[in-house]
């Protein structure tokens, strides 16, 4: 049976003064978990980052890709070559070859990864269109190390896309052929998203975040027959850290996290979210 002292009390008071173990555990207190990175980022960062956040992504893979240069003149090359692209597959004009309706835009971001890497960041808008309103949206990233790709390759595995599918699918086919690159949906596991929920919740509790989350689960097919396709579970920030450091002792930290919210649902709604696809 576990008593209602704090375990690490002792350790902490021996002798009337503070052990090394206290000084080490409050400066982890201090720097939140381990599974947080220390991110620091310039200035340059945080303005990309602006253009990333608080908006709704398509992920993708994307293998290496061949022989990207990303000198300001290769970059307005790769900028005419798209446009080109969706002129000839009459997406960008009046049928294959008409006048070009669409603008874009493909530019590189320095030392965007969290290991300084360099991202590609492409945009397509309406040739008349807002100064800013692009319609579609693309980021290549490695958001992590990432392996060593080979010679000739940058390896950019995160595809982050927004916009209408057409252009989408027109942007995705020019990456593959202008690149001799791969690119294919992905998807994360529900202990995968478990880890990235709390990861947000602990950035906003270190005044790093941007407010609470939502957790969508689709539900299974016999249940969207009957009317109801989803369940949307709005989680604050003190929440999900409270859960998080409720399930820190179980075996497997993640699965316990996403139980624990199951289980809640249930218990309030009759709704077993364990059978749903977070």
């Amino acid at each position: 049976m576990m008593s209602g002292r704090r375990p690490d009390r002792a350790l902490r008071q021996r002798n009337g003064r503070v052990t090394p173990y206290s000084t080490q555990r409050k400066a982890r207190e201090e720097r939140g978990p381990d599974f947080l990175p220390d991110y620091n980022p310039t200035t340059d960062q945080l303005e990309a980052l602006a253009d990333v956040v608080s908006k709704t992504w398509h992920l993708h893979h994307c293998s290496p890709l061949w022989s990207l240069a990303t000198s300001t003149s290769q970059l307005r090359s790769y900028s005419q070559q798209l446009v080109a692209h969706l002129s000839t597959n009459g997406v960008g004009g009046e049928g294959a070859g008409g006048p070009a309706q669409f603008t874009a835009r493909v530019s590189a971001l320095p030392r965007f990864g969290l290991d300084g890497s360099e991202a590609l960041w492409i945009t397509i808008a309406k040739r008349a269109a807002q100064k800013g309103k692009p319609l579609v949206e693309a980021l290549l990233c490695k958001p992590a190390e990432h392996g060593t790709p080979a010679a000739g390759f940058t390896s950019l595995p995160l595809l982050l896309l927004r916009g209408p599918t057409h252009l989408s699918r027109q942007l995705l086919a020019w990456l593959q052929a202008a690149f001799d690159c791969h690119t294919s949906p992905a998807s994360l596991v529900p202990d995968d998203l478990s880890l990235l929920v709390a990861q947000y919740a602990t950035a906003e509790k270190a005044g790093r975040g941007l407010g609470s989350v939502e957790m969508v689960y689709s539900l299974p097919s016999a249940v969207k027959e009957a009317g109801l396709s989803t369940v949307a579970l709005q989680l604050p920030f003190e929440s999900a850290v409270t859960v998080w450091e409720a399930t820190s002792s179980a075996q497997d930290h993640r699965k316990a996290f996403t139980q624990m919210l199951c289980e809640h649902i249930h218990r309030h709604f009759s709704i077993k979210l364990s059978v749903s696809y977070f």
